[in-house]
């Protein structure tokens, strides 16, 4: 199995308004930009997707995956000392297009892998369990557009092959920070970790943490992955992201 180089594990801390100059200075956006916009009226699953903001001025991204849940990466839910954040302090914007949302929550309590454990530095140590939900302080289904994105079923991964699966991607992207951007096609490129984390060409960066890793069957999606960090495998720039588990 080849060697990757993690290079980027962290989320969007910009003022409002600073953003890159060029695509090339955002890691994770390679060759042609294959991110589409969605608008206000985007569809479900894109609408079900929403931009997670914390109080130091930082975002991910999240998915609403039940009533009250949304599920994103470990790394947004902590302080650079990988201290949990206060869950009240978090704020979900479902479907954010410039100032309109679907709807707006903020955070109650924070559901993390057991094994979850930070080195000195605030990193992660096994990326593999770079996954949490969030429960929120209200629901948010509203049993029409707005409707959760489940979780694929154990070993769709492996069951797509190492090679060739197509991947669907949308998040919230610090170079495009107020308005849901998505890969309608891109493709998983291997299993890493004993097939817990996706290598992917998805082109997502800073801001994107979090994001659904989507499949879509007979025009149903369901969530494949949780996007969580960049990293150099033989010379290219890909994502990695993690397969959460079926049950929390």
């Amino acid at each position: 199995m080849k060697r990757i180089l993690v290079l980027v594990l962290g989320l969007v801390l910009l003022p409002a308004g600073v953003f890159a100059a060029s695509l090339s200075e955002w890691l994770g956006i390679s060759g042609d930009d294959g991110r589409d916009s969605v608008r206000f009226n985007g569809g479900w699953p894109w609408v079900a997707v929403g931009r997670l903001d914390r109080a130091d001025g930082g975002h991910c991204s999240a998915t609403l995956i039940g009533r009250d849940r949304i599920l994103t990466a470990a790394h947004c839910i902590v302080d650079r000392d990988g201290r949990q954040l206060d869950p009240a302090l978090l704020r979900f914007s479902a479907g954010l297009d410039g100032t309109r949302s679907r709807a707006v929550a903020s955070g109650r309590r924070i559901i993390v892998d057991g094994a979850l454990a930070f080195d000195d530095d605030g990193d992660i140590r096994a990326l593999e369990k770079d996954w949490a939900v969030v429960e929120l302080d209200r629901q948010l289904f509203d049993g029409g557009w707005l409707r959760p994105v489940p979780i694929a079923p154990k070993g769709t991964a492996g069951a797509g092959g190492e090679r060739g699966m197509t991947l669907a991607q949308a998040g919230y992207s610090g170079d495009r920070r107020d308005e849901l951007t998505r890969n309608r096609t891109c493709n998983m490129l291997s299993l890493q970790s004993g097939g817990r984390l996706v290598v992917h060409d998805c082109d997502a960066t800073f801001g994107d943490s979090g994001s659904p890793i989507m499949v879509e069957t007979n025009g149903d999606y369901s969530i494949l992955a949780v996007h969580s960090a960049i990293a150099r495998l033989d010379g290219n720039v890909v994502g990695l992201a993690v397969i959460p588990p079926d049950s929390f």
